[in-house]
């Protein structure tokens, strides 16, 4: 059997056992007959709460970041774009890639609504929505992330603990999973995966799934590194599949300055384009192409 089927059996296997419930990777290192045996940083009898509690060690510390120097390399563009990026709990998130050409997108959100423009699509529109509103607008236009959602895979919002069950994948006992059903902006419940390697304590990857069993949106997490100035350690590789808006993105990530103090205000607000009039989503139509 197939990795991704056998991933894909377990999956369902979890998400239908939490249904009945409720009705980055280790660096290799050289081989030494001296050395004692690597400790798990979490133990075979880890309890769900202790599980919850590493993950949310960074988050409580850290209420944002942001870096200049990301790389990124998406699904149908041919050449790595660069980015600059920044995050803010609760739901600040804004990410302008360019090329030698110029911008060439810029997806953002606040507390109130979420956007995004991307040049090389067919409308020439920067599209908008209220968080709340997103429910109904999939059907219409896909809308490339979900901002609740990517507020925890960036690790600025703690995990909620509430309904939280602890699983071990099928496939690796040394990779935990912690599995609740979650409300998202728009209203619709998921099943949210966020898989913890228990030999190094870090989550390499988060997971939404259709209670049914349909994936929603993954990312996987590697190549953590500390910041120098907190400790605090943060992947420098993730990548992040969206099959409902045919999104597949690879991020790597550079220098980041962790708790910014003096991140403009502008940052959290929809961008102004001549060329590109604003689009209320939520207004029922599709704008034309042009």
């Amino acid at each position: 059997m197939s990795r991704t089927k056998h991933r894909r059996i377990s999956v369902t296997v979890a998400v239908a056992l939490l249904c009945a419930l409720s009705c980055g990777c280790s660096s290799v290192q050289k081989w030494n007959p001296y050395a004692g045996k690597p400790v798990d940083v979490l133990g075979p009898g880890a309890t769900k709460e202790e599980v919850v509690a590493l993950v949310n060690r960074s988050a409580s510390r850290m209420t944002g970041w942001r870096s200049t120097d990301v790389k990124v390399k998406a699904k149908g563009v041919p050449i790595s774009l660069s980015a600059n990026m920044a995050v803010e709990s609760p739901r600040g998130f804004r990410m302008v890639a360019e090329s030698i050409r110029g911008y060439e997108a810029d997806f953002g959100s606040n507390d109130e609504r979420l956007w995004f423009w991307i040049r090389s699509a067919p409308y020439k529109h920067v599209f908008t929505c209220k968080h709340e509103e997103m429910n109904g607008i999939q059907d219409r236009m896909p809308v490339p992330f979900r901002a609740d959602w990517m507020m925890e895979v960036l690790g600025v919002v703690p995990l909620d603990p509430e309904g939280v069950q602890l699983e071990t994948d099928p496939g690796d006992p040394k990779l935990l999973q912690l599995l609740s059903h979650v409300e998202l902006n728009d209203g619709r419940t998921a099943v949210r995966m966020v898989t913890v390697d228990s030999r190094t304590g870090r989550v390499v990857a988060h997971q939404l799934w259709r209670p049914e069993g349909d994936l929603i949106a993954q990312a996987f997490l590697n190549d953590y590194r500390p910041d120098d100035e907190t400790g605090l350690e943060l992947p420098r590789h993730i990548r992040i599949e969206w099959p409902e808006a045919d999104t597949d993105m690879t991020l790597k990530i550079g220098e980041i300055e962790v708790n910014p103090t003096s991140v403009p205000e502008s940052t959290w607000s929809l961008p102004k384009m001549a060329d590109y009039p604003e689009f209320d989503l939520a207004a029922g139509q599709m704008p034309v192409v042009r």
